[in-house]
Parts: structure tokens; C-alpha cells; sequence
């Protein structure tokens, strides 16, 4: 995962050069998953750079955050990004391996979507719900979030997930990026 964030960093110096940028003008946020072997020898291992969350839900339901997004000495700060010149060595520090034969589903999302539902100990299983259950009322705090049913599992996913990542909260503007792997049959 470290080599592919310097991966990640060579190519877009390589972009932000061709276009006539530098690479401060693409610095972008990595999330990163793999997933290897399957029943109780499965493992999952994640990094980041850069601010947002990886959260995961397991069998029983319970949600866990793996790893921590960056964060500097005030809120939104952030100290390092893809394709800064120590995005490698962070992403091989934020390293985090688990065991994966429990896991259901894996989520990477960027801060747009981790800040309003933060703490993501407390309130991730909420945004869990509202993907696997769908939306009845806004959550705490939100002036505005659509009524709609599960977005994962269902044939209106796309037009689901668009109604969903649509919420309003105070103060929350950032980018709304989110990339689910979801483990087959898992409820």
C-alpha cells in the first residue's frame, strides 16, 4: 500500500507537470483497501493520506474505524496529501491490518461525508443504517436528508445513494465521495 502511494504521488507530479501545475495543484486525499483470502484466513489491510475515514461493519453489526485521518492543530487542518513528498512514509505508518472473516462491508469516505456524521465511534452505525435500512428522518443534526429506502442491495442504489449523499448540515460543504465493498449475501 505504501508503494502505491508513491505510485500515486510520481503520477500526479507526472499529470500536474503536463498540465502546466504544480503538484500542490492536484494534492488530493488516499484511501486504500485490499482484501485478500477468504474464510477465517481473510485479511483486510488500509491506509490513508490525507483527511476522510475507513470504516468497517462486521457480522454482528458492530462498526469499527481503522485508522485515523490526518489532522493538524486546528479543525479541517491537514498536513499532508497525495502527491506531497512524504505521502509514502505516511501511508506506510497509517498502515492498519486486521483480520477480515467477520467483516461485511468496508467503506472509504472522504471528509464530506466522515465530518457530519463525526464521531464516527458514535455515530458511524447511524450512517451504516441509512445505507443498509434507508432514510426515515434526518440524522441528529442534519437540517435536510431525503426520505428513501436501503441503498446497498437494491435495484434504485444509484438514484438512492445520489437522494442520500444530497443531506444538508450546517457548515458541512466538503466533497461527498464514498466507495463501499460489500461482502455477497451480507445484510
Amino acid at each position: 500500500l505504501a508503494e502505491a502511494a508513491a505510485y500515486a504521488c510520481d503520477a500526479l507530479r507526472t499529470i500536474a507537470r503536463a498540465g502546466g501545475g504544480e503538484p500542490r495543484d492536484v494534492r488530493t486525499t488516499l484511501l486504500a483497501a485490499v482484501l485478500w483470502g477468504d474464510g477465517t484466513d481473510a485479511r483486510l489491510a488500509v491506509t490513508q493520506v490525507g483527511d476522510g475515514a475507513i470504516l468497517v461493519r462486521t457480522h454482528d453489526g458492530g462498526v469499527q474505524q481503522l485508522g485515523a485521518g490526518d489532522a493538524g492543530d486546528y479543525s479541517g487542518e491537514v498536513t499532508c496529501f497525495v502527491p506531497d513528498d512524504e505521502a509514502p512514509a505516511r501511508a506506510r505508518a497509517a498502515l492498519v491490518e486486521r483480520a477480515a472473516h467477520d467483516v461485511t462491508h468496508v467503506l472509504l469516505l472522504t471528509d464530506g461525508i466522515e465530518d457530519p456524521f463525526y464521531p464516527l465511534a458514535r455515530r458511524g452505525g447511524t450512517l451504516f443504517a441509512q445505507l443498509l435500512a434507508g432514510v426515515e428522518s434526518p440524522a441528529e443534526h442534519f437540517q435536510r436528508q431525503a426520505v428513501h429506502g436501503p441503498v446497498f442491495g437494491d435495484a434504485a442504489a444509484c438514484a438512492r445513494l445520489g437522494a442520500w449523499l444530497a443531506f444538508e448540515r450546517r457548515g458541512e460543504n466538503d466533497d461527498r465521495t464514498i466507495v463501499a465493498a460489500i461482502r455477497v449475501g451480507a445484510r
